[in-house]
């Protein structure tokens, strides 16, 4: 005897196929009959997107190189600490100076010391001023703004990120937002190296220069600093020769053997002739410097 509560199949259908199981999903594909039983799907499994069957290939991230000492389009980025010659594939030189980290790590200090003035704009003076100071707190205020833009300037203006080039027209310097050009020079002594001491500070700096046909000098974006003139003096002067031999041997430039005084500061001028007799850049007599 049939049980009349049983689910009855539906009219037309074999009553004698065999029927899903209790609780199973009668809308999956059975198995044939006869053929071996699949394994259960798992279902711990994520289910993926649509488009699953494609394959995906994941790309690795680009590493991050420096262009320092590389030549990229006609272009050297000149290594300050690079003592081979300069390609001669390179049409002309860049250097690099300034740096986002030296921007951003001011400019944060910045913007914590103008939180006062945030919360002055959001919740009133009187938030931040004290009612029985408040000329004392104003002044502290002010302080703190003159601080504030003195670090957001300085970081900006001097520390910039900017390319300074050396190519065939000479030297092109920029310095906070200003471009400098000098001429090459007709001689290497026109590349000197000036020695910048500060009293009570043991770092000293080493700055190379060039020096224009009217006897006023440029800075150019070559510079060393410790405590040891001697070596910085040594580095910055493998530097300068380095610039000078590459531009000759590219044609910007020939050695005349012409010379060309300071036309300010003489304790410059008997430095840089003591510093190009150390290192034998020019053979001097006394009738050129009478």
């Amino acid at each position: 005897m049939s049980n009349p509560y049983a689910p009855q199949p539906a009219e037309g259908s074999n009553p004698f196929a065999p029927q899903p199981a209790e609780g199973s999903n009668p809308y999956v594909p059975q198995p044939a009959e006869g053929s071996a039983p699949q394994p259960a799907e798992d279902s711990s499994r994520p289910s993926l997107p649509p488009g699953a069957g494609e394959r995906f290939v994941i790309e690795p991230e680009e590493e991050i190189v420096s262009k320092i000492g590389t030549l990229v389009d006609g272009d050297y980025y000149y290594d300050l600490n690079g003592e081979k010659p300069i390609p001669l594939e390179a049409e002309r030189i860049v250097v690099l100076t300034g740096a986002w980290i030296a921007i951003i790590v001011p400019c944060a200090f910045a913007l914590f010391l103008f939180m006062p003035f945030v919360k002055m704009m959001r919740d009133g003076p009187a938030s931040v001023i004290n009612q029985d100071h408040p000329i004392a707190y104003s002044v502290m205020l002010g302080v703190d703004l003159l601080i504030v833009i003195f670090l957001v300037a300085l970081s900006v203006l001097v520390f910039w990120p900017v390319k300074n080039y050396i190519d065939k027209d000479g030297f092109r310097v920029t310095f906070c937002f200003q471009t400098m050009r000098c001429p090459w020079p007709r001689s290497r002594s026109g590349l000197y190296v000036h020695i910048r001491m500060r009293r009570g500070r043991p770092v000293k700096t080493a700055q190379a220069k060039a020096i224009r046909p009217d006897g006023s000098s440029m800075s150019i974006p070559i510079a060393f600093m410790d405590i040891d003139p001697d070596e910085i003096e040594q580095k910055t002067v493998i530097q300068c020769s380095r610039i000078w031999d590459w531009a000759v041997a590219k044609g910007y430039t020939e050695e005349t053997g012409e010379f060309v005084p300071l036309s300010q500061r003489r304790k410059d001028e008997v430095f840089r002739r003591r510093q190009e007799e150390r290192y034998g850049l020019r053979a001097y007599t006394d009738q050129q410097h009478e």
